[in-house]
């Protein structure tokens, strides 16, 4: 369960490199009426901090799954927990707390 999770994040995080907020908002709002998508300015806008903000998140949490240390994996792993009861009781708090600051701190700067 901990390999496909660190797996998913890591090929998500690959591939949605966050762009500049200013060149997303361009993009949507200019290009994708030329494609033949009718969007207006507010609903643009709004795709493009969703957009953002996503892929922060993304990179917050694949961090902090990467600072995860493995040896707590193998320990519980050796009590005989199952891996489900491995990633909520062992890796699911611990990967909360490291990325609660930088989570927090995106959100302050969706809001702001």
């Amino acid at each position: 369960m901990f390999q496909f999770v660190t797996r998913l994040v890591a090929s998500t995080s690959a591939c949605c490199e966050p762009p500049p907020l200013v060149t997303l908002l361009l993009l949507l709002f200019f290009a994708l009426p030329n494609v033949g998508v009718p969007i207006g300015p507010i609903s643009a806008a709004i795709l493009a901090l969703v957009m953002n903000t996503s892929a922060f998140n993304c990179e917050v949490c694949g961090a902090s799954l990467e600072a995860f240390p493995k040896d707590q994996y193998e320990a519980a792993q050796a009590v005989g927990m199952r891996a489900g009861q491995r990633f909520r009781r062992i890796v699911l708090p611990q990967i909360v707390r490291a990325s609660l600051p930088g989570l927090v701190n995106e959100m302050s700067l969706l809001i702001r």
